[in-house]
């Protein structure tokens, strides 16, 4: 069985389509094809069924797709430090993150982190907070960097940063005029949200919860632009960072200051990773500037 042959088995597995696959590894559709039937005559397992013109996973290939995962990450991981025997100042770290980090918290984390190792370089990705913890688990992503903390004990958590939430609305509405908010005062306003796999979601959703609030969610979105964008036009309000509102926006804070996004890094200690995702956990560990 052939690493190469595993990658492009979850590849077609995650597009559903050996001609875009094909091309996105540019080779040629005939040979892809072989290459998944000489996968399943080795499994002795068709690993695909076709579904309006998909190819989506059947049993076996659902069995197949997680273990071929930590397969391709472990021969990448050996891979890894074998370059870092002739560099030991180098390797590649592989980072995934919350999105709205990717503004300002990655990229302080990784300026600070390249004065003391300048060599190494890092495969960055943002994404929810559950296919954050879903990285860490699956072996895709050394590290990433996340909020709420997980819930899940075996994972580690080392706390990065705290920031303030508040009620975000727009400047001319009659909330703007409010110097603080309780949760109680939300009790009928048009609050629009992320989704429920996203990290601010899953933490103003248990703030609120903790008052016994059951907010009135009249929409959802997946970006937080996107958010801040229908509060400018008075579309509704949100719960959002305090941090730098764009122009038009108002962020009111929560009288009880209880309403904070925790972000942390987030590893299996149980993985064994190269010495670039080592050195770079231990310089997070080092930083004297985290809560």
């Amino acid at each position: 069985m052939r690493i190469s042959e595993l990658v492009w088995f979850m590849r077609v597995a995650e597009t559903g389509n050996v001609t875009q696959t094909s091309a996105e590894l540019h080779m040629s559709q005939p040979a892809l094809t072989r290459a998944l039937q000489r996968l399943e005559e080795e499994l002795g397992a068709e690993l695909f069924a076709r579904h309006k013109k998909r190819l989506l996973l059947n049993e076996s290939g659902e069995i197949l797709f997680p273990h071929a995962a930590r397969a391709v990450s472990e021969i990448q991981a050996a891979k890894d430090r074998i370059k870092a025997l002739q560099n030991p100042h180098g390797g590649s770290i592989s980072l995934t993150f919350v999105t709205s980090y990717g503004s300002w918290l990655v990229p302080q984390l990784l300026s600070d982190f390249q004065k003391t190792s300048p060599q190494s370089h890092f495969t960055l990705r943002g994404c929810a907070a559950d296919d954050v913890l879903a990285s860490i688990r699956s072996g895709e992503a050394d590290a990433g960097i996340m909020s709420p903390r997980p819930a899940d004990p075996s994972l580690e958590w080392i706390p990065l940063a705290s920031e303030p939430l508040g009620l975000a609305t727009s400047i001319g509405a009659d909330l703007s005029r409010r110097t603080t908010i309780t949760p109680s005062d939300l009790h009928e306003l048009p609050i629009m949200a992320l989704r429920k796999e996203f990290g601010l979601r899953q933490i103003t959703d248990s703030y609120l919860a903790g008052h016994g609030l059951v907010p009135n969610i009249i929409l959802e979105a997946t970006e937080l632009s996107t958010l801040w964008g229908l509060v400018q036009r008075n579309v509704g309000v949100a719960i959002l960072p305090a941090r730098e509102p764009p122009t038009g926006v108002k962020v009111i804070p929560f009288e009880d200051r209880d309403a904070v996004r925790l972000a942390g890094l987030v590893y299996d200690p149980q993985r064994r990773l190269p010495p670039s995702g080592d050195r770079f956990i231990s310089f997070i560990r080092s930083r004297e500037d985290h809560p």
